[in-house]
């Protein structure tokens, strides 16, 4: 066995050893609010070469404790929720066999890497692996940032059940050494510690529609943990939303959010937040500087935020996510920023322009709004979700050609927000009427915000470099991406 930390701090290499190297597998944690917050368990590398990452993960029930005493079965990888935490270097070979312990077929895919068609682990590229089989997954990651792996077959569902993990993939940069975690956000709907299944009678309610929002935030499986920062010190966050369809609007009181890196790695230059959007699917590189007093407190909350855009929605509240508490200092660590950070050539348009149509066809029996707000009992009046008014499967194939580079428009003709995510590739946004992200940088997944008007729409840039295929475009809010809003892209050699 070899555990590898090719540039990880010191302080994540304790935490990992605890979950990874001991050689007793995997443990059942304390997740119960104000515990610790452990790091993602480490994967097992089974492969001696230093440029080969060969993974075994087996997709099976597992039973948690949320509160001591209360069990909560979940779905889940090697025994670990979430699953464990894949580390390579940019330009590594990644080996991965899955076996399936589940009840039903399952699939992954690998969200955001830059992959061969083979082994992107949709419908369109393999049959799903049934109950009892298995499936080899080998490729190279060409681009160093964090992305993440979860199921592709009756995804809405696997993915809340519990399988997901990261795939952190390290590269140069000239960042400032810092102690490194990496937060996975994640919810649940748990009632009397068992987990609610909101489609297991057959019943689409409203909250389905908007994206099941269950009424357990975690971090990293955790409710609301406790991480202890070192005043004068420096944190940097690998943050990934795991939610198959909440948002995370993450705010510190009293601490800046620099932004460094998104999907598909470092940004052109540092942006700094009060508050940060995270869309289900997208990830964030995030620096804090962490100035407070020894006894010190505060919390990372997810801030009040709706993706509906139309009267009588109201925006969930503030929800705490994590509890930070100094502990300790450091004297004299240089926490400088470069100002350049990486380098983002603009593609050239070079094969002309495709429109995105997101729309939501409407089920003849009206919401039931009940004082100002939305009854989410009611029945949805949602029946589809489509992409250029045909829902998947029927929608229509984009073809496209290997080598040249496109502009799509992205249009949001409903009053709720999609995340837009592409498979096999990444685009930089160019512009919209949001004005796009603050910063410039490559992406695999956006958020495409709504409006009562139904015009809200971004452009953005798709080089087809590499990878020819075919490839999946969908709204990451998996359940929306199941109702219809999906198609397929067909890039030729």
């Amino acid at each position: 066995m070899r555990c590898r930390f090719p540039f990880i701090s010191s302080i994540i290499l304790l935490a990992l050893a605890q979950g990874s190297c001991g050689g007793s597998g995997p443990t059942e944690l304390d997740r119960s609010a104000g515990s610790e917050l452990r790091q993602p368990m480490l994967a097992e590398d089974i492969d001696p070469d230093p440029d080969v990452v060969h993974v075994q993960l087996s997709a099976a029930p597992l039973v948690v404790e949320f509160e001591p005493g209360v069990p909560t079965e979940l779905w889940a990888y090697n025994g670990v929720f979430p699953g464990p935490l894949i580390e390579a270097k940019q330009d590594d070979r990644i080996i991965v066999d899955l076996v399936n312990n589940l009840p039903e077929p399952t699939t992954i895919h690998w969200h955001g890497v830059r992959l061969s068609n083979a082994n992107d682990g949709t419908p369109v590229t393999q049959d799903p692996v049934p109950p009892g089989g298995s499936f080899t997954y080998d490729f190279t990651v060409p681009d160093a940032s964090l992305f993440w792996y979860h199921p592709h077959a009756n995804s809405a569902e696997q993915v809340y059940r519990g399988l997901y993990g990261p795939l952190l993939v390290h590269g140069d940069d000239p960042l400032p050494a810092a102690d490194e975690r990496v937060l996975v956000l994640s919810d649940l709907e748990l009632s009397g510690g068992q987990l609610v299944l909101p489609w297991a009678d057959g019943v689409q309610q409203m909250e389905n529609a908007m994206g099941y929002l269950g009424n357990t935030q975690l971090v990293n499986g955790q409710l609301m943990p406790e991480l202890k920062v070192r005043s004068g010190g420096l944190e940097r966050w690998r943050v990934v939303n795991a939610s198959g369809s909440r948002y995370y609007n993450l705010a510190l009181p009293g601490h800046v959010l620099t932004m460094v890196g998104t999907d598909g790695g470092l940004i052109e230059s540092p942006v700094e937040y009060s508050e940060f959007l995270l869309a289900p699917g997208e990830r964030a590189d995030l620096l804090v500087a962490t100035d407070g007093s020894d006894g010190d407190s505060t919390v990372l909350i997810n801030a009040s935020y709706s993706i509906m855009h139309a009267a009588g929605f109201m925006p969930d509240p503030d929800h705490p996510l994590m509890q930070l508490r100094y502990s300790g200092s450091v004297n004299g660590l240089d926490r400088s920023i470069p100002a350049q950070l990486a380098t983002i050539t603009e593609p050239v348009v070079d094969a002309g322009e495709f429109s995105l149509q997101f729309s939501a066809a409407l089920d003849p029996q009206p919401m039931d709004i009940i004082a100002g707000t939305v009854d989410e009992d009611a029945p949805i009046n949602f029946a589809s979700f489509a992409i250029n008014g045909r829902p998947w499967p029927d929608a229509a194939e984009h073809v496209s050609q290997l080598g040249t580079t496109e502009r799509w428009t992205l249009n949001n003709h409903t009053v709720m927000d999609h995340p837009f995510h592409l498979h096999g590739y990444r685009f930089l946004v160019e512009s919209g009427t949001d004005g796009g992200p603050a910063y410039r940088g490559w992406k695999d997944t956006v958020n495409v915000h709504g409006s009562e008007l139904g015009d809200h729409l971004l452009d953005i840039l798709i080089p087809f470099e590499d990878n020819p295929g075919n490839w999946l475009y969908h709204c990451h809010i998996l359940r929306h991406a199941e109702l219809g809003m999906m198609a397929e892209l067909v890039v030729n050699p």
